[in-house]
């Protein structure tokens, strides 16, 4: 519609999935078992529209405002229903076994007396409900899904140069959220501790006794308060200097913020639980990325080509619960450097935790980082023509400044004997020789 351009669609979905009913004979380690149907694992219903428009600001294709509003609906297939189907979720276990008879055979079966002819293996250590996986309880949630906006501006500044600015902004709806119906806040006592690293008080609640004695009933259920907000923002060029030469990138900053503070079951979780609002220090930072690519014509036509990326190191944590966590059980005592007024040396809890292990988020995730990752990989190529067919050799090498910024850790659980110590690091130099025929 003269300088206005509209992309516009919908599409329903329709997902419908169930457990079958189900027999197991018995067997060596388990009895025989019968599981009945579940049906509606899940049965959802929902639209996908999306919407886009471009408009040519000056009406001389140079300068474009791009706009657009989509939903993106969480990809599912049978995982939902494998989660709640009790034969695809049986459990395992490890047996002590002594071979007798020395004959490399495991023999044995349920009800035998350990040690004695014909009984090698400990079914004493097999649990009497093995085989009948403990399975959650499908609390008929809705599907999670993802409303994402995007504005950007995009403008020729001069013949083969091309500019452009954009802002992504996504929101995503009915989070899934787990937790144990038998527990309430109230079945909780404050104790407080100190951080082991800065020795300010943590306020932390033990669970009563008697609330651990009651029958679990877990609920796989969705959280309306739950939030996840992501913003990006980027400034991206594209670029032809001529002689059929390329070279295009670009920095972008981007911060993902979860709050999830309406967990009904432990009120541990409340600590860093809206990261909209965290305290100095605890901010989370903007993430940012730089990204160079290009490709150049040589003589004897020879292709030369690469791309340099910068990107934030790994966080120092493997999930949402905390960068740096402190595990306590009932003989944790404070390291012998915890900074005053931590009390070094001493349990932390003691024997009246009751629960088997405490664990306490220290810092936010994503707050604190290891060491930038660059990386920067070239390519050489040359076509060869015999007749109809074209030969490409080329040589590559990957990460070609072989920088050794650390990829994940063996354990981000402070006071650990394994804390931050490397666990693998960026792949290493690379050479690499290929053809490819086209004829």
């Amino acid at each position: 519609m003269r300088r206005l351009t509209i992309n516009a669609g919908i599409r329903w979905e329709a997902l419908n999935a169930q457990v079958l009913e189900g027999n197991s004979p018995a067997g060596r380690f388990v009895p025989a078992r019968h599981f009945d149907a579940i049906e509606d694992l899940p049965n959802w219903r929902d639209w996908a529209p999306r919407f886009s428009a471009v408009y040519d600001l000056r009406g001389d294709a140079k300068t474009a405002v791009k706009f657009s509003l989509n939903r993106y609906n969480q990809q599912r297939t049978t995982g939902i229903a494998d989660s709640y189907n009790a034969l695809v979720s049986a459990t395992s276990a490890s047996l002590a076994w002594t071979d007798l008879n020395r004959d490399d055979i495991a023999q044995g079966a349920r009800g035998c007396v350990y040690l004695t002819t014909g009984c090698e293996i400990n079914f004493t250590q097999l649990s009497s409900n093995f085989g009948n996986a403990a399975l959650n309880r499908y609390g008929n949630f809705p599907r999670t899904w993802n409303l994402e906006s995007a504005l950007e501006l995009q403008h020729e500044l001069m013949p083969r140069l091309s500019v452009s600015g954009s802002w992504f902004h996504g929101t995503f709806h009915n989070l899934t959220s787990t937790y144990h119906t038998e527990w309430t806040y109230a079945d909780y006592t404050p104790i407080q501790i100190f951080n082991p690293i800065s020795g300010t008080p943590i306020t932390v609640y033990n669970r009563s006794a008697a609330a651990n004695s009651r029958p679990a009933d877990i609920l796989d259920s969705f959280d309306p308060e739950r939030q996840r907000i992501y913003n990006s923002y980027s400034f991206e060029f594209n670029a032809r200097p001529g002689g059929r030469a390329r070279i295009f990138g670009g920095l972008s900053v981007e911060r993902e913020l979860n709050v999830n503070c309406t967990q009904p079951d432990n009120p541990n979780s409340q600590r860093f639980c809206d990261e909209r609002h965290l305290e100095d220090g605890f901010a989370i930072p903007w993430r940012k990325n730089l990204r160079l690519a290009g490709s150049v014509p040589l003589k004897y036509g020879i292709t030369m080509s690469g791309s340099l990326q910068s990107n934030r190191g790994v966080a120092i944590g493997a999930t949402t619960t905390g960068s740096a966590s402190y595990a306590i059980l009932p003989t944790t005592r404070y390291p012998a450097n915890c900074p005053a007024p931590c009390p070094a040396g001493a349990l932390v809890i003691g024997p009246s935790l009751t629960v088997t292990t405490l664990t306490v988020p220290l810092v936010p995730y994503l707050v604190n980082v290891a060491d930038r990752i660059n990386q920067l990989d070239i390519k050489a190529s040359k076509n060869f023509r015999f007749g109809r067919a074209t030969v490409s050799p080329s040589l590559e090498l990957f990460n070609l400044i072989n920088p050794d910024q650390i990829v994940s850790y063996v354990s981000t659980g402070y006071a650990t004997a394994s804390y931050l110590r490397p666990n693998s690091i960026v792949q290493g130099r690379i050479l690499g020789l290929s053809v490819q025929t086209r004829w």
